[in-house]
């Protein structure tokens, strides 16, 4: 006798593949029936889809369009093409899955410049779009032509909530005499969505002043490119709480000072924010900017792995931000220094005991490092500030972190490698270490001492 199983306990079980998921099951089990194909569509398209050649393209444009009744409108989560330039079949086929897309709510376009310029329907294709919410659109080259990815971003119908634009160094187009070629400037490319988005982040960006405004950006991440000109961000995003700035030239030390100046003289005309709940950058970043305003939670990469630049520039960054909380990362050789470089003199002339509140200090550890002088000399370093917090942490890494990696949201960092140094550290003389500090800082509400492994020292 043969056994029949009721839709209703096969749904479930596609149910429980799409809780647990188990993708390949629910597509198994999608291939026996118009009815199970139909609830396992509702799974498989839950997900982010990613587009990765021209046959991926062709094929999912197929399986779309087949029922694109049904399966258009489950197509909600994210949608990324990361393929360069397409076969005319495949761009062609590409058009029309965009043109039936109703509800999707991210997109992300890697080779965005190459994408588009398979066929001249994509950049109106996908700036018909009205679902959209969130934009992540990366460049891999300068374009001879870039004008494919400004009509799809400048006459885009959506209102985003997010965008991520990573266009190219344009480096070429500036020796040629062509100050932007507009992939450069987000304020510009942006402002249909000037009444919406509350978050940017991108890399190369060089924007110019507009009158277009901004009014619910509360977060930026940016990295500027070669002349790292602050002021028309301050103009179109007159709200903004959080900033986290990069400069992308090399700078010399002699001109670090003319950089500066010429962000205070703009913020001279244009005014600066009145208070950042946080702002984040290397040294040299935060001095080239140079905000005049206060800053709450401020930190700073002053460390050599960052080549962030002459510490002593720490300075004149905390002297103008007064954070009450501070999370600053530097060498060791700056914490043992006793010279007027020391990271001890640098927060004295700051006056950093008239504001700062909560430390919390990550020391990137040179192999020699002397655990004992170190902590003397932390002890010397912060024994004046009337901190409630103070947080230790030990680094051994000896990676350098490169411009290239900033604001790419779906890169992790990488885990640093133990050393002979976090060998010696993580002993029981760090848990007596901090005791010792706890003693010597009775005003300290926290504390935490974090060696680089998992057996931390905390403190309540």
């Amino acid at each position: 006798m043969q056994t029949k199983i009721p839709y209703d306990v096969v749904l479930a079980v596609i149910d429980m593949q799409g809780a647990h998921g188990d993708l390949p099951g629910i597509s198994s089990m999608s291939q026996t029936c118009r009815t199970l194909r139909a609830a396992a569509a509702r799974h498989l398209l839950n997900q982010q889809i990613t587009l990765r050649n021209a046959g991926h393209v062709m094929s999912f444009s197929l399986f779309m369009r087949a029922d694109g009744g049904h399966r258009l409108p489950l197509l909600r989560r994210c949608l990324a093409i990361e393929c360069g330039p397409l076969p005319e079949d495949a761009a062609s086929s590409l058009v029309k899955l965009i043109i039936g897309v109703t509800h999707l709510e991210r997109l992300v376009l890697l080779n965005a410049d190459e994408l588009l310029a398979s066929d001249s329907r994509l950049p109106r294709a996908f700036a018909a779009l009205t679902c959209l919410k969130h934009l992540e659109f990366s460049l891999s080259r300068d374009p001879e032509n870039p004008e494919p990815c400004v009509h799809m971003l400048t006459r885009m119908r959506s209102r985003l909530i997010t965008a991520s634009l990573h266009p190219p160094v344009v480096v070429r187009r500036w020796h040629e005499g062509q100050v932007s070629d507009g992939l450069a400037d987000p304020i510009s490319l942006l402002r249909g969505s000037a009444s919406t988005l509350t978050e940017l982040s991108g890399t190369w960006f060089q924007a110019r002043k507009h009158r277009t405004i901004y009014p619910n950006v509360k977060r930026l991440r940016v990295l500027l490119h070669l002349i790292p000109d602050i002021t028309p961000y301050i103009v179109a995003f007159p709200n903004l709480s959080s900033l986290d700035v990069r400069c992308g030239a090399a700078m010399d030390e002699d001109i670090l000072p003319g950089m500066s100046w010429l962000n205070q003289e703009g913020q001279h005309r244009t005014g600066c924010w009145p208070k950042l709940d946080s702002l984040e950058g290397r040294t040299v970043d935060l001095f080239v900017v140079s905000l005049r305003c206060h800053v709450a939670n401020l930190t700073v990469h002053a460390s050599r792995r960052h080549q962030a630049g002459d510490v002593a520039l720490l300075v004149d960054v905390l002297s103008r931000a007064r954070p009450e909380s501070l999370k600053l990362e530097v060498d060791s050789s700056s914490v043992i220094s006793e010279t007027e470089g020391s990271l001890e003199a640098i927060l004295l002339r700051s006056g950093t005991s008239s504001y700062i509140r909560e430390l919390e200090l990550a020391i990137v550890m040179d192999p020699d490092t002397d655990l004992d002088h170190l902590f003397s000399r932390i002890v010397s370093t912060i024994h004046d500030l009337p901190l409630t917090l103070f947080r230790i942490e030990l680094d051994s890494s000896s990676r350098v972190i490169r411009l290239d990696r900033f604001a790419r949201e779906c890169q992790k960092p990488l885990k640093p490698a133990p050393s002979e140094a976090a060998k010696c550290v993580c002993n029981a003389s760090v848990r007596n270490k901090a005791l010792a500090l706890q003693k010597i800082l009775p005003s300290l509400k926290s504390l935490v001492v974090k060696p680089p492994c998992r057996c931390n020292t905390d403190s309540q």
